[in-house]
């Protein structure tokens, strides 16, 4: 079983699945954005480094606290534009956890 979690953007519901995916320097939270079928229409990696202000704050929260934050920072609506190109270009969208910088890579 996916866990999922949905945000609103301009009144339209979206939904996503998302996993836990902690990389060697951090933790992350892989997401799924779902289409209106129910077919994956973004992959975004939220993920903490120990570069990132806040980390050791962020190291320290669990699951349901990091994707809390992920759904916060997707609900502001400032990746949009970027969720499109990176979907026109099949990148996966890299996000700073609890951060708004966001960077794509393929």
């Amino acid at each position: 079983m996916q866990d999922e979690f949905s945000y609103t953007i301009d009144g339209t519901r979206r939904r996503c699945r998302f996993a836990r995916a902690d990389r060697p320097w951090g933790h992350a939270i892989d997401v799924e954005i779902l289409g209106d079928d129910g077919e994956p229409l973004n992959h975004v990696v939220f993920a903490c480094h120990p570069e990132h202000p806040a980390y050791d704050e962020l190291q320290a929260k669990n699951t349901a606290e990091l994707t809390g934050l992920a759904a916060a920072q997707m609900e502001t609506g400032r990746y949009e534009e970027a969720l499109a190109q990176a979907r026109q270009a099949g990148f996966v969208l890299l996000i700073r956890l609890g951060g708004p910088e966001g960077h794509s890579s393929g």
